[in-house]
């Protein structure tokens, strides 16, 4: 029988790269997503997807399959693509978890709009996605997606208005699409204590 698969984004570093050890260590083959990957490192943040899968090969076990994605989870089509290879090389897809995320500091005014659409294209654009491409593969009454949201989302402390806005956003479309796909997807949203 094979081993559950669990898609997780922003998997490089903090959160989401310890997901990837203890899913593993919970039994489940571990697809890793994030930009910063060994082939194209960040300049500023440690940590690549490259590293989050070895050590959840480690944690694994022999029998944990991995892959690695360095991906842009802005990237319609890659997700699409990504979605297409997980079931050519799984044949399944059990959880995503909707991790990645950013939350570009500074009062918003003085900010380019740039940050803002990105941030909205992570944080919102992104999950809509993985969503969008998976959801529709995992086994009626049994799949699951998890997002990833911030007590920011109802704290708007700190100059990140788009992370706060972007995280509202994530977690009225978590309960849309519970609604939407209840009986089939189980959608859940994760509220996390922010440090501010």
């Amino acid at each position: 029988m094979s081993r559950p698969v669990a898609v997780i984004t922003g998997a490089s570093r903090g959160i989401g790269k310890q997901l990837c050890i203890d899913m593993a260590a919970a039994g489940y083959d571990i697809v890793a997503v994030a930009r910063s990957s060994d082939a194209s490192p960040s300049k500023v943040l440690p940590g690549t997807v490259d590293e989050a899968v070895a050590l959840a090969r480690e944690a694994g076990g022999p029998g944990c399959r991995t892959i690695a994605s360095g991906l842009d989870v802005r990237d319609e089509a890659g997700v699409k693509a990504l979605a297409e290879r997980v079931m050519a090389d799984f044949g399944r897809v059990d959880v995503v978890v909707n991790n990645a995320a950013i939350s570009p500091p500074g009062a918003t005014l003085d900010l380019p709009t740039s940050l803002w659409r990105k941030a909205t294209d992570i944080n919102v654009h992104g999950p809509f996605y993985f969503t969008y491409y998976f959801a529709p593969l995992m086994k009626p009454g049994e799949g699951r997606i998890v997002n990833i949201s911030s007590s920011a989302s109802i704290h708007p402390e700190g100059d990140r208005v788009s992370y706060t806005v972007t995280k509202r956003a994530l977690e009225a479309f978590s309960e849309g699409m519970g609604y939407e796909l209840q009986g089939r997807v189980a959608v859940n949203c994760i509220r996390l204590e922010l440090e501010v």
